[in-house]
């Protein structure tokens, strides 16, 4: 069984949470279409209200939510936050950051992010794979996958790979080292999630760039294919585990 932490770094509104719930809900609906061939126990920290595992092996593997917050806000608990992601980091924990957690991770490890002069990225987007790793099964040549961003990826941390790219985002998915794994979009958006906050977040968006993003909602995405990645990645042995001839935390 695959222990993994969903880090919230933000929260639903009133409206949103009565139909979906946390965004923790939102993760487990995503992954959990793959239990049979993934096991996987996941388990909540409200790190926006100050909650972190009180030990970074509580769980097996760790995923950094997104956030109406920025990383260069000030925020308390954005600075545990960083403190914590820099101890994943050196106890050899896998995480992944999604959107606002791709960033923080980033911004965490030498990176940098501002906000973008290209505006929203709103609604489905479509990102070219440009390396390939032997737990992205399916191989696909691009994927695509709902979004909702202003801030980017600037400047990346030393030893970082770009996976995957586009023209309105560069730095859509990132690896670093063996360990991390980021994307810029939100793969475990659903259509009926992505239609209801895109409307709620009409006034901030514009009706140009909601209306844009709400005429995509319907198509094809790649989220399941992205989620056998993510899992595939997390059970993955490191390098050194191979070396040892020693299995990682793979669901039994």
């Amino acid at each position: 069984m695959l222990r993994i932490g969903i880090l919230e770094t933000g929260h639903n509104s009133e409206q949103l949470a009565c139909r979906f719930g946390r965004f923790f809900d939102n993760f487990q609906r995503w992954l959990s279409v793959h239990q049979d061939e993934f096991p996987i126990e996941l388990k909540a920290y409200w790190v926006e209200n100050g909650e972190l595992p009180a030990r970074v092996d509580e769980c097996d593997a760790y995923i950094i939510t997104g956030s109406a917050a920025a990383v260069y806000d000030e925020h308390a608990w954005l600075s545990a936050a960083r403190v914590f992601v820099q101890a994943l980091l050196a106890a050899r924990i896998k995480m992944l950051g999604v959107c606002f957690g791709h960033q923080l991770i980033v911004d965490a490890l030498g990176g940098r992010v501002e906000k973008s002069a290209k505006g929203w990225g709103v609604g489905r987007h479509t990102y070219n794979v440009t390396q390939t790793m032997p737990w992205m099964a399916p191989q696909l040549p691009s994927f695509s996958l709902l979004a909702c961003h202003q801030d980017q990826v600037v400047e990346l941390p030393p030893g970082t790979q770009v996976l995957a790219s586009s023209a309105f985002c560069e730095y859509a998915m990132l690896r670093i080292g063996e360990q991390v794994l980021t994307v810029q979009a939100h793969p475990e958006f659903s259509a009926d999630y992505a239609q209801s906050l895109y409307e709620l977040r009409r006034d901030r968006f514009g009706d140009e760039v909601t209306e844009q993003g709400l005429s995509t909602v319907a198509q094809r995405t790649d989220a399941d294919a992205f989620a056998r990645w993510v899992l595939r990645f997390f059970t993955e042995p490191s390098s050194e585990s191979r070396r040892l001839g020693l299995e990682a935390n793979v669901p039994s």
